[in-house]
């Protein structure tokens, strides 16, 4: 199952996988009090889980008072990709400027994306706005070990043209990173626009 998110801010709607949850970026204590529910029900009570819900909590509520004081439109985490690991991955949108000035710069959106983000992949053509992504592999060390962490950024125009919409996925644990690669593409890939976004509220349909 799939849900079409509209987000509050932006004139964009994602579709995300049904394992996956929105955090509302209300306030810290709106965010806070959702994630709290989230970690309960995923890692439970149990007192051997104890340093993993702390850890949890602590992680994810800072990345949502990040999400909040940069102006974040969107931030979603996956309730479980892998068996076993619970929130192994994040996704927050943010709306940002162009790198560079558009004046007088008559380059496709396509041109201009390559061209303020060098070493950027394209995603697809035929879409219709452009998409580019750009990814790295950082090494994290946990309590017990080490594990490759996948970082990925992408960009699109929104609105008029004249912004963009980052999203940027952060995916611990990522041990196939092609994989993932493909999955968060088909995610970002689902990006749709809304015709009216001065009534739209952030909320999630089955589709």
């Amino acid at each position: 199952m799939t849900r079409q998110v509209a987000l509050t801010g932006a004139d964009l709607s994602l579709i995300l996988p049904g394992s996956w949850a929105l955090v509302p970026l209300t306030n810290k204590d709106v965010a806070q009090a959702r994630i709290s529910a989230l970690i309960k029900k995923q890692v439970g009570k149990n007192d051997r889980l104890a340093h993993v819900r702390r850890e949890l909590k602590t992680s994810l509520i800072q990345s949502a008072e990040d999400a909040i004081a940069i102006g974040a439109v969107g931030f979603a985490i996956s309730l479980e990709i892998l068996p076993g690991i619970p929130f192994p991955a994040s996704l927050l949108i943010l709306p940002v400027d162009w790198p560079t000035p558009l004046d007088n710069d008559d380059r496709s959106d396509t041109e201009r994306l390559l061209a303020a983000y060098p070493g950027s992949t394209l995603l697809d053509e035929e879409t219709d706005r452009p998409i580019v992504r750009r990814h790295e592999l950082v090494t994290t060390t946990y309590e017990t070990e080490s594990s490759n962490d996948l970082r990925i950024n992408y960009w699109v125009p929104v609105g008029d043209g004249s912004r963009l919409a980052r999203i940027y996925v952060k995916a611990p644990m990522a041990h196939t990173p092609p994989l993932w690669l493909e999955l968060f593409d088909t995610i970002v890939s689902s990006i749709g626009w809304l015709n009216n976004t001065s009534d739209t509220t952030e909320g999630a349909t089955v589709v």
